[in-house]
């Protein structure tokens, strides 16, 4: 099955972690503000496929969280791992997740941010007031 055939259908992966089987799948939507507070950084650093040992030796104090959140795992478990542990469960929690990340939270947050540039250098309508809503307009002429 594809990656994006696997993203559609959330496919859950597992990766084995200290003997014990840990299952990942992609985030729910509920899940969506705090991956956003925890990734909002490292969006343009994080990709399927990416050489992790830079990344992590530039930002594993933001990865630790992430990776956290990702797997569904408690912090000081995620922070108790070996390296290559780390690594493995971060390297999965990404391909888990990178579709989502890269065709669907970035282009959208573009496109709102966007849109809401637009519509601030607009004129904004006029308010509707109580008054001026509930004023009969001009009756209808008989024909």
């Amino acid at each position: 099955m594809s990656d994006e055939l696997n993203q559609l259908l959330a496919v859950p992966h597992a990766v084995a972690i200290n003997g014990r089987l840990v299952h990942l799948s992609p985030i729910k939507f509920g899940e969506l503000p705090k991956t956003i507070e925890l990734a909002g950084p490292l969006l343009g650093k994080i990709e399927k496929g990416a050489d992790l040992l830079p990344l992590i030796s530039r930002h594993a104090a933001q990865l630790i969280p992430l990776t956290a959140h990702l797997s569904r795992l408690p912090e000081h478990e995620v922070a108790e791992l070996e390296l290559d542990a780390a690594i493995e469960l971060l390297g999965t929690c990404i391909a888990v997740n990178a579709d989502f990340f890269t065709r669907a939270i970035s282009p959208a947050l573009r496109s709102a941010a966007r849109t809401i540039a637009g519509l601030s250098s607009s004129s904004a309508p006029s308010p509707v007031t109580p008054s001026s809503a509930s004023k009969p307009g001009p009756e209808p002429s008989p024909s």
